[in-house]
């Protein structure tokens, strides 16, 4: 009877101690498969800021005249009125002039380009810089909730660049090759200098490019910073 007793309690130990190891590998559902998922990398599909992907300036008759190229890096977000920030600065690093501007509309993979005359500019800087103003939530738009979702860039046809005499002048035509028209549209011209960098530019706004259509533009450039070497671009101003 005693070894039937004790037996019984060395298979009860055994049972026990078996217990005792399948809990031990065997975590509470769903810990350690938690811990690994959060140990992956977060997929994410947040709007990107615009980025600066060409500057230049030139400094005449006391103001500072200047090109700049933005674009849109996101695939599925247009970015609505960026921002950006020009700063000039002598060669201490004292300011000598600044000011923010905003644009209209990026669509996603495309560029914006804009050129005009900045500020009051007493001396030629050491240094310009350009800078994207970061965007808040309302600057980036799926481009399905927009008016159109899809938009083919403007294309400048027939530029030329002409002098009178008194000042240099840059006309042409717009073509309008989206199924809508373009109520407002900006044209720029970039100048370049003798080593094909950018040297500042201007520009001018037009009323009306019809779909399908063309319209013609005139920039007057009363300042003496115009080349040989130029390109001529527009884009919708909403």
């Amino acid at each position: 009877m005693k070894k039937i007793i004790a037996l019984l309690m060395a298979m009860t130990m055994l049972f026990a101690l078996a217990a005792c190891g399948n809990g031990g590998s065997s975590a509470p559902a769903g810990s350690d498969s938690a811990a690994a998922d959060q140990a992956q990398p977060a997929t994410s599909n947040e709007p990107m800021d615009a980025e600066i992907t060409e500057s230049g300036y030139v400094v005449d008759g006391g103001f500072l005249y200047y090109a700049v190229t933005l674009h849109n890096p996101n695939t599925e977000y247009a970015i609505e009125i960026p921002s950006y920030r020009v700063t000039a600065k002598d060669e201490s690093g004292n300011v000598l002039g600044t000011m923010e501007h905003t644009l209209s509309v990026i669509y996603p993979g495309q560029d914006f380009r804009y050129a005009f005359q900045g500020f009051s500019c007493d001396k030629e800087p050491a240094d310009v810089s350009f800078e994207i103003i970061p965007g808040a939530d309302y600057n980036f738009s799926k481009v399905s909730t927009l008016d159109h979702a899809d938009y083919q860039p403007l294309e400048v046809v027939s530029a030329s660049l002409s002098n009178d005499g008194f000042s240099d002048s840059v006309l042409g035509e717009v073509q309008n090759n989206n199924d809508y028209d373009i109520d407002s549209a900006i044209v720029v011209v970039y100048f370049r200098d003798a080593e094909g960098n950018l040297a500042g530019g201007i520009g001018t706004f037009i009323d009306h490019v019809p779909a399908g259509g063309t319209a013609a533009f005139d920039i007057n450039v009363y300042a003496d910073i115009a080349t040989d070497n130029f390109e001529v671009y527009a884009d919708n101003w909403m």
